[in-house]
C-alpha cells in the first residue's frame, strides 16, 4: 500500500478519536453542572414559595404576588397547592378573573381530595360574586346519584322482557307451501313461543340508560343568589 495513503489514514483516525474524546469531555463537563442548576433552581423554588406563604399568612399580597411571579420565572414543575395561594392572593388584591382561573385550576388538578378543595370552591363563589353577581353551586342528583345513569323501564320491550318474534310474528311456527300443499313448522328463533328474550336489556325489563334527570351528568348546578354567601378568611 502506498505510504502517503498509510499516512492519510492514520491523521483521519485520530481525528476520529479526538472527536470523541473532546464530546465526552463537553458531557462529563456540562452534566454535572445541568444537575447543579437544576439543584439550584429547587432551592430557589422553596425560598421564594416560603416567603409567598409568609407574606400572605401577614396579609402583604402585593409582596406574594411579585414572589410568585418570580417563581413563574423557573423552569420547574409547581405543587398542585401553588394555584390555591396564587388565586387566594388574587382574591385578596381585587383581580377576580386571575383568582377564578388559579382556584380552577387547582380544582381541576386536585378535584375533591385536595387539602384546600372546600376553601378553593368557596373562593370561586367569592369570585363569581365579584365578577357576574351571582354563583353556581354544583349538587349530585339524586336520581342516580351522581353516576349519570339510571335504570328504566326497558324502551324496546315495555318492561316484559320479552319480545314479540319477528321471524314468526309470535305464531311460534312458520308456514311454508309446496307441491304437496302447506307444511307448518317450529320457528327455530323462538323455538315455537312466539318470544325471545329481549335484546336490549337482555330480559331483565329494565335497561341502565343516561339520567333524563340531570341528563347525564349526575350533577346539577344550581344558581345562587351572593347575599346568602359568606366570606371566610
Amino acid at each position: 500500500m502506498n505510504q502517503s495513503v498509510l499516512v492519510n489514514q492514520f491523521i483521519n483516525l485520530k481525528k476520529t478519536y479526538s472527536g470523541l474524546l473532546y464530546f465526552v469531555f463537553i458531557l462529563a463537563t456540562l452534566f454535572p453542572q445541568t444537575l447543579l442548576a437544576q439543584d439550584d433552581t429547587r432551592l430557589i423554588f422553596k425560598k421564594y414559595y416560603a416567603q409567598a406563604i409568609e407574606a400572605i399568612e401577614q396579609k402583604k399580597y402585593a409582596e406574594a404576588e411579585n414572589l410568585f411571579k418570580k417563581i413563574g420565572r423557573l423552569d420547574i414543575t409547581f405543587p398542585d397547592d401553588l394555584a390555591y395561594f396564587y388565586g387566594y392572593t388574587q382574591l385578596n388584591l381585587g383581580k377576580y378573573v386571575q383568582a377564578k382561573a388559579a382556584f380552577e385550576k387547582y380544582l381541576t388538578l386536585r378535584t375533591d381530595t385536595g387539602r384546600y378543595a372546600g376553601f378553593a370552591n368557596h373562593y370561586l363563589h367569592l369570585a363569581d360574586c365579584n365578577i357576574k353577581g351571582h354563583y353556581f353551586e354544583t349538587t349530585t342528583c339524586d336520581q342516580c346519584h351522581g353516576k349519570g345513569k339510571s335504570e328504566t323501564q326497558c324502551r324496546t320491550c315495555k318492561g316484559k322482557g320479552t319480545e314479540v318474534c319477528n321471524i314468526c310474528f309470535g305464531r311460534g311456527v312458520l308456514k311454508t307451501q309446496d307441491n304437496f300443499g302447506e307444511k307448518f313448522e317450529t320457528c327455530k328463533k323462538c323455538v315455537g313461543t312466539g318470544y325471545y328474550t329481549c335484546s336490549k336489556c337482555q330480559g331483565k325489563s329494565n335497561e341502565l340508560d343516561k339520567c333524563l334527570i340531570c341528563d347525564g351528568k349526575g350533577f346539577f348546578s344550581i344558581r345562587k343568589e351572593c347575599n346568602l354567601l359568606e366570606h371566610k378568611e
